[in-house]
């Protein structure tokens, strides 16, 4: 079950409370895998995503992404280590939970070298 960003295309938002209820419905149905990331809301759907899967985290795999940032309402893409430890420090907050079990580069920045930011990861898992 993938989530997505801005409503324009899909209407305006439904009530927290009327998508809890279906994502909590979708996974009691058999949906495993929920795909989210920073940027949807922004922030937000990370945020709304935690809330249903409090108490059933242990039914599904949970896939967060990074990389994509507004600053001056610009849009930035982002893959320094500095930047992909404190998203992905900030995206378990919001989630309320302390494993992502697919964390992944939303958008390459293509000024920092993929395997720099690849090795961000693997820093991060053992430190």
């Amino acid at each position: 079950m993938a989530f997505y960003g801005p409503p324009k295309p899909y209407g305006l938002p439904k009530p927290d409370e009327e998508m809890i209820s279906l994502i909590r419905h979708a996974v009691s149905s058999g949906i495993t895998f929920l795909d989210t990331s920073d940027i949807y809301g922004p922030f937000t759907n990370e945020v709304l995503v935690g809330k249903a899967i409090k108490g059933m985290r242990d039914k599904v795999q949970l896939a967060t992404k990074y990389g994509i940032k507004y600053a001056d309402g610009k849009r930035e893409i982002r893959g320094d280590p500095p930047y992909v430890r404190a998203a992905c420090e900030a995206s378990l907050k919001r989630l309320d939970i302390d494993c992502i079990d697919l964390y992944y580069q939303h958008r390459i920045d293509i000024t920092v070298p993929i395997e720099v930011t690849v090795c961000m990861h693997i820093i991060y898992l053992l430190f």
